[in-house]
């Protein structure tokens, strides 16, 4: 059974490594080229992050049945709890990518607008963000914890700098109202992202600290007659 727990708990750290991969490349496109004289550019995204709604939802229902079947105690429940949270927030932050997609299609029909750099670090950095948080589970380091929330507090250094560039182009008339206000929103929602992924960072380096060393998972007799969503119940009381 602990063979059996590893192998799945591994293909699903595996899945969210790649899909967190998906988000960051995506994140990355919508910043560098966020004036494409063709909104058409953006119709994958849009539909990439829609395709990851469903996928997280099935990934979430996939950790639920791991628990029910396999019933994982001690570390290994954590584990498991902790990769459903992670496929929750990676749900959040498709949601999001749509929101920044959407708002992303209608820069395309500015031609004068200059994108700053910045704004393509803030993206960088919260791909890096998401990355980090699955490789802190994955690795059940709190260095690699402290690594993510680290990456977190640099994006909010870069959304102040890059909102204070913006409003530095409006008050010299470079750029107007409308822009600003959709850039803002863009910046919003990347550090939205970074602070998801802190936030899940954060979680795993309590787990952590708790159970620091891998437990064997064995299910007690006792609990053997027990309907599997209360036996996750009663686990879950005991970690």
């Amino acid at each position: 059974m602990r063979r059996e727990f590893d192998r799945q708990q591994s293909l699903l750290e595996t899945a969210g490594l790649a899909r967190a991969q998906v988000v960051q490349n995506w994140l990355l496109l919508l910043a560098t080229r966020l004036t494409e004289a063709d909104g058409s550019l953006w119709d994958p995204c849009l539909i990439e992050c829609e395709e990851l709604e469903s996928d997280c939802r099935g990934f979430e229902q996939t950790c639920m049945q791991v628990i029910s079947r396999l019933r994982p105690t001690g570390t290994e429940l954590k584990k498991v709890l902790l990769m459903s949270q992670f496929w929750a927030m990676l749900r959040q932050c498709a949601g999001l990518g749509e929101r920044i997609a959407a708002v992303t299609v209608e820069f395309s029909y500015i031609a004068d607008f200059h994108v700053p750099g910045a704004l393509t670090e803030l993206a960088l950095s919260t791909g890096e963000a998401l990355i980090t948080s699955i490789r802190a589970l994955r690795e059940w380091d709190t260095d690699v914890c402290v690594e993510s929330m680290e990456i977190s507090t640099q994006t909010r250094r870069q959304a102040a700098t890059l909102q204070q560039v913006a409003l530095e182009r409006l008050r010299g008339g470079q750029t107007d109202v409308q822009c600003l206000l959709r850039l803002q929103l863009i910046i919003e929602w990347l550090s939205q992202i970074a602070e998801n992924a802190a936030a899940f960072s954060k979680d795993i380096g309590r787990a952590v600290a708790e159970c620091p060393a891998s437990q064997i998972a064995l299910v007690p007799d006792a609990l053997d007659d027990l309907r599997p969503d209360e036996w996750v119940v009663r686990a879950a009381l005991r970690v």
